[in-house]
């Protein structure tokens, strides 16, 4: 048997829905390493132990808190296709930036052991586009804040006018057409992740030529972060 064929049916099973192509290479080639991604063989042994590049834990046990954060957090949204889940950085970089501004993409977070969700969006300053992410939601915050109000209350504001920069959910679909449904009435509880920007642009993204990082930007004066994508 297949190692996709495994996760997959794992997906479908406990989640409500298989993994595609796209998310299946995304776990062979960015965790894996295996040069035939994940249909090559790959022994359970080596599955079970094998380490994420960020964290001291295997894969396997980062998946299971994947799984366990669809389960109980997220599971219609995942069902509907509403989130993307298992796309890289650099993918989100790439897919971004080619569609409109205020188009984001739901993904989970690849370094925290037990299961985190975030989401990227892209934005224009200066002529170019810039693509962001929020610093991920971890189960214990979707413990008191549903992802879709989450997704609702996001706000960033410069030049003393707030706006949410989430508009379309990627590729093309508006935001209360995927999650107005979703959304839970009377929990529109703010969280920490509401970013005040600098005037007159958002941050600026990292030179080019540097490797992305899942380093934070600090905003020392009010201790929200920002995580820079592109």
């Amino acid at each position: 048997i297949q190692l996709s064929e495994v996760l997959s049916w794992q997906f479908s099973t406990f989640a409500g829905r298989g993994l595609n192509k796209e998310q299946l290479d995304m776990l062979g080639k960015k965790l894996l390493d295996g040069p035939d991604g994940p249909d090559g063989p790959i022994h359970w042994n080596k599955f079970s132990k094998v380490r994420l590049r960020t964290r001291s834990s295997s894969v396997w046990i980062w998946i299971d808190g994947i799984l366990d954060l669809i389960k109980k957090f997220v599971w219609e949204l995942w069902r509907d296709g509403c989130i993307m889940g298992f796309v890289s950085k650099e993918r989100t970089r790439s897919l971004l930036r080619e569609k409109p501004v205020g188009t984001f993409l739901i993904r989970f977070s690849e370094s925290i052991r037990d299961g985190a969700i975030t989401f990227s969006w892209v934005e224009q300053s200066a002529g170019e586009k810039h693509v962001h992410a929020v610093e991920p939601y971890t189960k214990k915050e979707l413990s008191v804040l549903s992802l879709p109000n989450a997704i609702y209350n996001y706000t960033l504001t410069t030049a003393g006018r707030s706006h949410n920069p989430l508009v379309y959910l990627y590729p093309d679909t508006p935001k209360d057409a995927a999650f107005a449904r979703y959304r839970a009435a009377g929990t529109g509880r703010r969280s920490k992740r509401v970013v005040p920007l600098s005037d007159p642009t958002p941050p600026p993204s990292p030179p080019r030529d540097m490797p992305m990082t899942d380093m934070d930007l600090e905003y020392p004066e009010v201790g929200w972060r920002l995580l820079p994508v592109s």
